[in-house]
């Protein structure tokens, strides 16, 4: 028997179905980008903005992708493996003429030697076009080995920028057991202020402080380790691996954390951390000495020096590793027009290119809601909450539902 469902997915757009909870999603496709997509920002006036490994941006305006990019880094930017143009965020006051932050952003990218930069560019006059000239470095921070960067900015709700970096590399932490320190910036959320800027590190750019090498911001007094000894006090929260995908929630301000896991032994897996918007910092979520819920018996620390680091926070979530997954991509909590769906939480594993699709009861559990067709970069976020995904083939899509895809297809 002919269906409508059968035939939407004959006209080749991606198709899932979540037989589990009575939901069939669908992707539509936005654009085509031409290499790996890793996430999408999006402008008060309904641009978006899809960033690339690269280290390009490109615009999307009015459903059509723009000829030329927005800012192409490419040149300086070693875009293989994990590095690359890892993380993007639009300052609060982007779209605000006369405000502290109009026409700013922030990108997070590797430069050629592998090592992080998070630097701020303005827009230029024309808004499809930034001006690559107003590069300012604001932070860098040396990388040991080529893997586990992290990946993420984001700007909070209380308007200061969220760096999220993984351990520096390795398995099991093995380049410089770096999950439980706090005398470096590796494997930590950081909180910084990039309004009110003291220049702390004025000779240094080479990484010779274990916390980075700054010249463009000021740390918030009521970060939680102001004033510790021996500890870097940008650091917000720690204990982390791969924090390759963050989001806030929209609506209550709480933090997101996706971080890729360890396999395969012991039973590999994948978490998501949560850290609710009145939280006072100082988390520990448990790198190297936990993995997930677990223990990691695999750790560089001694059982003492884990013991002197507890208590941990638990994952809300984990993916045990034996059917596809890999590497988890941190979603968003959906706060979009769609209703049915409102308050969910959407994300990914880059490995499978499952679609997980998470609600709350007394707790938070997931169900695996089909295949996106790709393997995942990332997930944005529409000017309303809309929601999209992006592939490493280049993809752009919006996830919908059935009722309100089969409506979009008058549009």
């Amino acid at each position: 028997m002919f269906s409508l469902k059968t035939s939407i997915c004959a006209l080749g757009v991606v198709c899932v179905s979540s037989v589990a909870q009575g939901q069939d999603f669908f992707f539509r496709d936005i654009a085509d980008v031409g290499e790996a997509a890793l996430g999408v920002e999006s402008t008060a006036d309904g641009r978006l903005l899809v960033f690339t490994q690269r280290g390009r941006i490109r615009v999307i305006e009015d459903g059509q992708l723009l000829p030329d990019s927005f800012l192409d880094i490419d040149s300086q930017s070693s875009g293989s493996g994990e590095r690359g143009l890892l993380g993007m965020a639009l300052h609060p006051n982007y779209s605000s003429p006369g405000m502290t932050g109009e026409g700013q952003f922030f990108v997070h990218y590797s430069n050629n030697s592998g090592d992080a930069i998070i630097s701020r560019f303005d827009v230029s006059a024309d808004p499809n076009i930034a001006d690559a000239a107003s590069e300012t470095q604001i932070l860098f921070v040396d990388q040991p080995c080529s893997n586990h960067n992290g990946g993420s900015i984001d700007f909070g709700p209380d308007g200061y920028l969220y760096i999220f970096f993984g351990d520096g590399g390795g398995g099991n932490d093995s380049c410089g057991a770096h999950g439980q320190r706090l005398d470096t910036l590796l494997g930590a959320a950081l909180r910084i202020d990039v309004d009110n800027v003291v220049q702390r590190l004025p000779a240094a750019r080479g990484g010779s402080s274990t916390c980075g090498a700054a010249v463009e911001y000021s740390i918030p007094g009521d970060n939680p380790f102001v004033g510790v000894s021996g500890a870097c006090e940008e650091i917000w929260a720690f204990g982390l691996r791969n924090p390759f995908r963050a989001s806030f929630d929209r609506d209550t301000g709480d933090l997101w954390i996706g971080d890729v896991g360890q396999g395969p032994s012991p039973a590999g897996r994948e978490e998501i951390d949560f850290q609710p918007a009145s939280s006072l910092g100082g988390e520990n979520y448990g790198w190297s000495c936990r993995h997930g819920t677990q223990a990691n018996p695999f750790t560089p620390l001694t059982a003492m020096e884990c013991a002197d680091m507890e208590p941990f926070v638990e994952p809300v979530m984990e993916v045990v590793h034996g059917s596809g997954d890999c590497a988890i991509i941190g979603g968003v909590r959906y706060r979009g027009p769609m209703p049915q769906i409102y308050g969910d939480y959407f994300f990914s594993d880059s490995c499978s290119s499952r679609l997980y699709w998470a609600t709350f009861d007394t707790s938070w559990s997931y169900i695996n809601a089909g295949s996106i067709g790709g393997s995942p970069g990332g997930f944005g976020e529409g000017p309303n909450g809309e929601l999209y995904v992006v592939t490493l083939s280049g993809d752009v899509r919006e996830v919908l539902i059935d009722e309100i895809f089969v409506d979009s297809l008058g549009d």
